[in-house]
């Protein structure tokens, strides 16, 4: 039986690798160096957005047919909603990688 951990890792093995694989997008390069808050902020907000959107287009390629009707099949099976459950995984995977990739840039 699928629990709702295993659900939640498929998101966020998903979310990681589009997070990973992006172009960073960097509104205003030259704040990079001086690790401005606001900078970070604009940067986790912009290329949050762009990876949010590229992880819902890649959901028109496989193998994410695979990974739609197991979350379909479990939809009404369990106690919580699996494609919440997914999709948290994806939002916290992107988050993680983002921020990680940033302090790179800093250092």
């Amino acid at each position: 039986m699928t629990t709702k951990r295993e659900i939640k890792s498929w998101g966020y093995e998903r979310g990681k690798m589009v997070a990973e694989t992006i172009d960073l997008i960097k509104e205003n390069e030259q704040l990079i160096p001086t690790r401005n808050t606001a900078f970070f902020t604009q940067f986790l907000e912009i290329n949050l957005d762009e990876a949010l959107e590229a992880e819902l287009n890649a959901r028109q390629f496989s193998p994410f047919e695979l990974i739609a009707k197991d979350l379909n099949n479990l939809t009404g099976l369990k106690s919580y909603e699996p494609w919440e459950v997914y999709e948290e995984g994806v939002l916290q995977a992107i988050e993680h990688v983002l921020v990680q990739r940033l302090q790179q840039e800093l250092n």
